[in-house]
């Protein structure tokens, strides 16, 4: 089993992130893309979605984890767009 990276926010070139690993997160929850949506929520304090591309669109988060992938903690105001704290977006990724 490996790690999911659970990115947050992009700023100046760097994404500040998660890397949870796969085993932690089975053992915890039935749900485990609803429990990567409840951290983003709990770390940023605000409510998002969780997607598989920085601006992209909602995972069902009642589905599996891809392993070892990479999710994106998107807030409302980013949705549909890269985020706006990311200056150099091709290069955050």
């Amino acid at each position: 089993m490996g790690h999911i990276r659970l990115n947050l926010i992009c700023q100046d070139d760097s994404w500040f992130y998660l890397l949870v690993p796969v085993v932690i997160i089975d053992s915890l929850c039935l749900k485990p893309c609803k429990y990567l949506k409840f951290l983003g929520w709990c770390i940023l304090g605000t409510e998002g979605i969780l997607s598989l591309k920085d601006g992209g669109n909602e995972v069902d988060i009642n589905g599996s984890l891809n392993a070892e992938g990479v999710y994106y903690y998107v807030m409302p105001e980013a949705s549909g767009k890269p985020s706006l704290n990311c200056h150099h977006y091709p290069r955050c990724l």
